[in-house]
Parts: C-alpha cells; sequence; structure tokens
C-alpha cells in the first residue's frame, strides 16, 4: 500500500510540476523531478494516513502533522537539487502543507473544488510570506506552498482509497435507489395517458375530421354521375380540386399523429 501510493504520487507530482513550470515559464525537467520527489512523499503520507484511517479515526492534527513532514522532506531535498535555500525550502513545504490540510479538514466546505481552490491558495500564501520574510520573491514562494498543498490535497484526500470507496457506495445506493423508485406497469400506462391523452384525442378528432372531407369530396366528384350530367365531370373535379388536396394533406396528418403515438413506448 506504501509503495502503491508513493507510485502513484511520483506520477501525479511529475505532471503536477510540468505543468507548473510550463505555465510558469521554468524548467519543465526539473519541474517534473521536484514535483515527482513531492509526489513520492505526500503519496507515502498519504498510505500511512488511509493505514491509520482503517485501524480508526485519524483526527485533523494527526493528519495535518503528517502532511507537514512530507512537506518539510519534499522541500528540503527539492531546495537541495535546485540549489536553494534548504532551511526556505522546509519550512514553507512544512508549514504550506500542514496548515492547509489542517484548515481544509475543519473550516473548508466539504466540496472538491473549494478544498482545491482553497488550500492552494491558502499554502500559496503561506510559502509567498515565507519567501518575503527571508528576502525572495512573493511569487516564487506561492508556487512552492501552492504546489505542496496542491499534492497534498490531490493524494491524502481526492483520490484515497477511502474516497473512492465512498464514491463506490453512494453509486451503488443511487442505483438501488433507482431499482426501488422503478414505475410499475400501471404507473407507466396512467403516466402516458397524462402525457399523451390530449394528443390521441386530437388525432381522433383529425381522423374524424379527415372522414368527413374526404366523404364530402368524393361526393362532389360523384355528382355529375348522380345527376346525370356526366359531361360535367371535368369542371365539377377542377372545382372539387381543392378539397382533394386538403382530404389527402389531412390523411398524411392524421396518419403521422396516430403513428406517432403507437410508437411511443406504453
Amino acid at each position: 500500500m506504501l509503495l502503491a501510493g508513493m507510485a502513484k504520487g511520483a506520477a501525479i507530482g511529475a505532471a503536477v510540476g510540468g505543468a507548473t513550470s510550463a505555465i510558469t515559464g521554468g524548467d519543465v525537467g526539473m519541474g517534473m523531478l521536484t514535483g515527482a520527489i513531492g509526489g513520492v512523499f505526500f503519496g507515502g503520507a498519504g498510505a500511512i494516513v488511509h493505514g491509520m484511517e482503517i485501524a480508526g479515526t485519524v483526527s485533523s492534527v494527526i493528519k495535518a502533522g503528517i502532511h507537514a513532514g512530507a512537506g518539510v522532506l519534499s522541500g528540503g531535498i527539492n531546495a537541495s537539487i535546485t540549489h536553494s535555500d534548504i532551511g526556505m525550502g522546509m519550512l514553507t513545504g512544512g508549514l504550506a502543507a500542514g496548515i492547509s490540510a489542517y484548515v481544509g479538514a475543519e473550516w473548508l466546505p466539504k466540496n472538491d473544488a473549494i478544498q482545491t481552490a482553497g488550500r492552494v491558495l491558502l499554502g500559496g500564501t503561506i510559502g509567498g510570506a515565507i519567501y518575503e520574510m527571508y528576502g525572495g520573491d512573493f511569487g516564487q514562494g506561492f508556487i512552492k506552498g501552492g504546489t505542496a498543498s496542491l499534492l497534498g490535497e490531490l493524494l491524502n484526500d481526492q483520490m484515497s482509497p477511502k474516497k473512492e470507496k465512498e464514491q463506490q457506495q453512494a453509486e451503488k445506493n443511487s442505483k438501488a435507489l433507482k431499482v426501488e423508485q422503478r414505475p410499475t406497469k400501471q404507473q407507466k400506462n396512467q403516466e402516458w395517458w397524462e402525457k399523451r391523452g390530449v394528443r390521441a384525442i386530437g388525432a381522433t378528432f383529425m381522423a374524424l375530421k379527415t372522414g368527413t372531407t374526404c366523404s364530402l369530396a368524393l361526393y362532389m366528384l360523384s355528382i355529375p354521375f348522380i345527376s346525370g350530367v356526366p359531361f360535367m365531370a371535368p369542371i365539377i373535379w377542377i372545382e372539387t380540386f381543392p378539397v382533394g388536396a386538403a382530404c389527402y394533406l389531412e390523411i398524411k396528418h392524421s396518419v403521422h399523429q396516430i403513428t406517432e403515438l403507437l410508437n411511443e413506448d406504453n
């Protein structure tokens, strides 16, 4: 579990570090290296916390302390690699990771986006303030502190086995609730009539109207023969053409409506 957490942390840390360096115009390769080192320690810290949670409840203070330890170690090693002040790196990583972890657990809303943004801003501000106190650049300190807080939050909270289990359980509960709420055949029939009853009645009236129109058209076409004046048929048929066209359109519309209703799920 510990090695798996460290390996996952290294991969995520390298991605975060490389992306941060690319955005800020730094050395991407060095960013990936320092990010991977930070990920190893925070991934290991996450594995330790998760193991403790399996055994029992872990307080926010203990979690913050473990985060701080990971920040101290990764901050010091990365400072030595980049030829920076090792003491400042350890202090920045430790305080930024530890304080942001505690504040996130105790005071920030339990929402992933808010947790991530809040911890990064807090850790970055702490890192920037420490760098300024030592005569360094606030922006560089902000990046160091924010990165430490981000890795801690990602590897110890959002991607924790405990949270994955909670999400899986929530999905199972949601599926079970959907099964329980599945409507019966009678409820589906009632819903169908409530939604489509008006359309069904409308289609029925349309069919009746179509039948009446077509009957009128047929009657008008047959008048010459009924009246004994078949030579008048062409004239009457021309005059009846609008009625026949209307009959055709109404038949087409009526058939379309009825077909739609029959093809919908009952």
